[in-house]
């Protein structure tokens, strides 16, 4: 059986009490079945509700919604995107950042690629394992970053 958080809509896995996204508690979540349909239990008494119920006919409680909540990209998000990773490969970064508003992290991403060029004596190519290492890394995390920044949730 699956938990769905009725305060965000992710997934709670079944060896967590808390939601790993928003912190609400299991116990409070909506169970489903493997095919996304609520099992018909109430999140506060876990007594049995019918399908279609808005209350629980035990405590009372508002029974939740299950929605599945999907990512869609925002206004920008594909110049964002490519404005992040292309440059990135040559090791200057925050520019997709910058793109979507996100000014701190736009300028953090940057002073990272001024650091970078400045260890790597203003070459864009090095011969350090390190030096390599580290700015694949940074790169990761920068793409990382703005997927998260570049996608919001359905109806949020």
């Amino acid at each position: 059986m699956k938990y769905i958080c009725h305060d965000c809509g992710y997934e709670i896995p079944d060896d967590m009490d808390f939601c790993p996204h928003c912190g609400c508690l299991r116990s409070k979540s909506t169970p489903v079945d493997d095919n996304g349909m609520p099992t018909g239990v109430c999140p506060q008494c876990g007594s049995k509700a019918s399908p279609g119920d808005l209350y629980c006919g035990t405590c009372g409680a508002q029974l939740p919604k299950v929605q599945m909540i999907r990512p869609v990209l925002r206004k920008n998000g594909a110049v964002a995107l490519a404005l992040g990773l292309i440059p990135g490969f040559f090791n200057i970064f925050g520019l997709g950042h910058f793109v979507m508003k996100s000014w701190a992290k736009g300028c953090m991403f940057l002073a990272m690629s001024v650091i970078l060029l400045y260890i790597n004596g203003w070459s864009l190519v090095s011969s350090d394992i390190m030096i390599v290492m580290l700015s694949v890394m940074v790169y990761f995390y920068q793409a990382m970053d703005l997927m998260r920044t570049v996608y919001s949730l359905e109806g949020s």
